[in-house]
Formats: structure tokens, C-alpha cells, sequence
């Protein structure tokens, strides 16, 4: 039986700017309320949770669940709903791994569509749960539309709407003239394919979540951050210098997972940046359409996501770079890219060319070079478990990936489990860790350079 120590963070990587607590967020204006206390002493638990998002959350709930006698620690190094997880856009899609034509050519249509309708179960959970625990986070049903921006993008989307047609889904290739109805706006969309979807205020959800995993009897301690792990028969963690022991710990970090010292060589920490707008008024609304308030997202390879906000705001996001995971999350934009984040917004939409920008900020997500998500031992025993790299798509997944952790920790017999092709022992990895700033700069290169060739046929862009 191996043990394998997790280096001191404090001695190998630089220290973490300090966590947009006291100014709020975007989705969580002002300082957070009811923040729990910080470890202030040795512990003993059955099973210890590192992260306060949605991946975390979803763990203590569904333990709880399953097993409600179970003395569960969750430990968030901020404050809950004022990281990573409350920072995203809060589009709450269907989506799962690389794109659905990828999937098909490596693993086959039946395990494909197997994972596609995974996806579709999690969003429908997610708002389930929403709605059983009546968290009050501003889900709405918007829907999501993959939009084509030029030719070669709509034909693309013709083949991926075939695709999915084949694998017995619903998909609704919306062109011409239905376009130009709900967007006449945006002379720039020639077609777009429709999701189910729903929107939320995701800072809200991590806060109606921490509350309901309170109530359940979870320990939850915030401002508490694990600066050591010891992966052994019964794991030890060292958080706000103080000594914990647990049976079981579940690493729900994303893309801080290399933070921690794990993964290093395959969740790669990649930052997303975002900006909201002015409330819009009455005649933008009007010269924009958007009236079905769908969620909107380009066939580029690096693309930009748009949603409409219940004040009236629009918010873009993209901009995707490499980061170091130690870096504060809310880090805004640069000149360059709010100003590319901003043409991007007029692109869309020509008559919000000029509209100011009331928010700038970012997040990181964890990501992988198979696309696919990562549910995985750590060590030799089975008690030890990362969970996260969603790729992107993290707020459906990550908010039931609990039940599947809780399933594999409480020894869930195997054929009541679901077989997912990211509850797996390895991921595909670079040969070294400090070469992932360079492969990742240079394959967003080379994405850029593409979509950049092919919107040059785009309207003349």
C-alpha cells in the first residue's frame, strides 16, 4: 500500500490574489452574508470535501442523501458563490465531452447518444433539484442556439443537426426567415441548431445549495483552504494549518486542480473571460429582437457565448487562455480583450456597438485534451477521488455529479452505477506539466488562426 504526499502549496506555488469576497461579484453584488466560520482547529471526519462549488456541493448533498448519518467537512478557501462556480454565465445546457461528431467517430452512435442523453438527465436533475429544495437562483427555460456565422459553420451544423436526428434527438435547424424573426439584429447569423436549456443566476445557486447542505447536517467551512494532502489508508489534510483525518475526500477544484498538486499533466487551468452591459433599453430590445431570450453560442472553435440577463443585461464571454491555477479568480479583462470581447458583442448585434459595459471579470475552468470531464481515484485505495475538468459545461454536470461520487463512496452495487466514459483511472496527458502553457498557447493559435481564415469568407469580415 502506497502513500503519496501532495507538496506543500504554500512552498511551490505563488500565493493566490485575494477572492472578490468583500466587493461581490457580478451575479452576488456586495460583500457575502452568513459566510461559515473557518477552521479553527484538528478534525475528524468520515469524509472531507476540498471546493465549495458546484462539484462540492453536489457531493455533500447526494452523500447526504444516500446516507444521512454520515459526518461530512466541506472546505472552501473563499467564500461559496464567490468563486469559480458563481462566476460563470449560468447557462445550464445539454452538452457533454467534445463535439457530437467527434464522439461519434472514437466510441460509436449508441455509446454517443448514451452520453448525449446523460447530459440532458443532468440539466432536467439540476432543475429538479432547484425546484424540490426551492432555491430562489432565476431559472428560467431560454433554450440555446449554436449559431453559424459563416457558410462553411452552417453547413457544419446541418451535419451535426443530421447527427443528432440519427441518434433519435430532437434537433431544430432554425435558418432564413425564422431566423430573421426572432433576430433581426444580427444580419451576421445565417443559421443556428436549438438546444434545450435553462438560465440561472449561478452565484445564487452555489448559495441555495450551501444553505440546503447546511440543513442536512454537513460541516461547512469557509475561508479554510487545504494547503497539504496526504493520500494514504486515511487520507490526512492540513487546512488553515490545522490537521484533518478523513476515511474518504473528495478534490472538487476544476481548474485549481493542479493547485493541489494533481493532474497536472492533463486538467489544465484555462481562464474564461466575461462582461455584462448596461441594462438595455426599450428600442435596443426592439432593433435586436432576441425576444425568446435564448442562449447563444458561435460554431468556432473559439468562440464567444452570449445570454440575456432578467435585468435587461447582455453578457458575453470567450477570450479563453491558459492560466496559473493560483491566481485570483476574478482577474477582468485586459484592454485587449474587453476590446475584442466588445467587437465580438457588435458582431452579433450592430446596434450595441457603442452600449457601455457595466462588469468585466473571469473565472478558470478546468479542461482536458480529450474534451471529456475526469472522475477519478487517486492512490492505491479507492478513497480518494477528483472530480471535475468539465470542459466548459460544468453547471448541469457538476450539480449531479455527486450522485455518481456518492454512488462509487458508498459502494453503490455496479450495475446501479452509470457507466460514463469520464469515471475513469487515467486521461490522456502531456509528457511533462510545464509544457501545457505552451501546447495549450499554441493549439489556441492555431484555433484562432483557423476561425480567422474562415471568417474571412464571413460577409467580407
Amino acid at each position: 500500500m502506497t502513500t503519496r504526499v501532495i507538496a506543500d502549496i504554500a512552498e511551490r506555488a505563488p500565493q493566490r490574489e485575494a477572492l472578490p469576497t468583500e466587493v461581490g461579484t457580478f451575479w452576488l453584488p456586495g460583500a457575502p452574508h452568513d459566510v461559515a466560520p473557518a477552521l479553527d482547529a484538528d478534525r475528524r471526519c468520515a469524509v472531507a470535501i476540498v471546493g465549495g462549488g458546484f462539484s462540492g456541493l453536489s457531493a455533500a448533498y447526494h452523500l447526504k442523501r444516500l446516507q444521512p448519518q454520515l459526518n461530512i467537512d466541506l472546505y472552501e478557501a473563499g467564500a461559496i458563490g464567490f468563486g469559480t462556480s458563481g462566476l460563470n454565465t449560468g447557462q445550464c445546457t445539454p452538452r457533454v465531452g467534445p463535439p457530437i461528431e467527434r464522439q461519434v467517430r472514437s466510441m460509436g452512435e449508441e455509446a454517443a447518444a448514451a452520453c448525449y442523453r446523460y447530459s440532458l438527465a443532468a440539466m432536467n436533475q439540476t432543475v429538479e433539484l432547484i425546484e424540490r429544495e426551492r432555491i430562489d437562483c432565476d431559472l428560467q427555460e431560454t433554450g440555446q442556439w449554436q449559431v453559424a456565422l459563416t457558410e462553411r459553420q452552417a453547413l457544419l451544423l446541418d451535419r451535426r443537426a443530421q447527427i443528432y436526428r440519427r441518434l433519435g434527438f430532437d434537433a431544430d435547424l432554425i435558418s432564413g426567415a425564422a431566423l430573421r424573426r426572432e433576430l433581426p439584429g444580427s444580419p451576421t447569423i445565417l443559421a443556428a441548431l436549438s438546444f434545450p436549456a435553462f438560465a440561472l443566476n449561478p452565484g445564487s445557486l452555489c448559495l441555495g445549495l450551501k444553505r440546503v447542505v447546511q440543513r442536512a447536517g454537513v460541516s461547512v467551512f469557509e475561508r479554510s483552504a487545504v494547503t497539504n494532502i496526504e493520500i494514504c489508508a486515511t487520507p490526512r489534510l492540513r487546512v488553515n494549518g490545522h490537521a484533518v483525518r478523513a476515511d474518504c475526500v473528495i478534490i472538487a477544484t476544476n481548474g485549481f486542480a493542479s493547485a493541489l498538486g494533481i493532474l497536472r499533466r492533463c486538467v489544465f487551468p484555462v481562464r474564461v473571460f466575461a462582461m455584462a452591459t448596461r441594462p438595455l433599453r426599450r428600442d435596443e430590445r426592439r432593433a435586436i429582437g432576441w425576444s425568446g431570450g435564448q442562449g447563444l453560442y458561435d460554431a468556432r472553435h473559439v468562440f464567444n457565448f452570449l445570454r440575456l440577463t432578467p435585468q435587461g443585461q447582455v453578457v458575453i464571454g470567450g477570450e479563453f487562455a491558459h492560466t496559473q491555477p493560483n491566481v485570483g479568480v476574478d482577474v477582468a479583462p485586459s484592454d485587449g480583450r474587453s476590446k475584442r470581447l466588445a467587437a465580438g458583442l457588435a458582431y452579433y448585434f450592430p446596434a450595441l456597438r457603442d452600449i457601455e459595459f457595466e462588469a468585466r471579470w473571469s473565472g478558470v475552468v478546468g479542461c482536458t485534451l480529450d474534451g471529456w470531464p475526469i472522475i477519478a481515484p487517486l492512490g492505491d485505495d479507492d478513497n480518494v477521488y477528483y472530480v471535475g475538468a468539465w470542459n466548459g459545461h460544468g453547471v448541469a454536470l457538476a450539480t449531479t455529479s455527486g450522485s455518481v461520487v456518492a454512488d462509487v463512496l458508498t459502494r453503490a452495487p455496479a450495475e446501479q452505477r452509470v457507466a460514463l466514459p469520464w469515471l475513469r483511472r487515467r486521461a490522456p496527458g502531456l509528457p511533462a506539466a510545464w509544457l501545457a502553457p505552451w501546447a495549450l498557447a499554441g493549439h489556441m493559435a492555431s484555433l484562432r488562426l483557423y476561425d480567422a481564415w474562415d471568417g474571412l469568407f464571413a460577409h467580407g469580415r
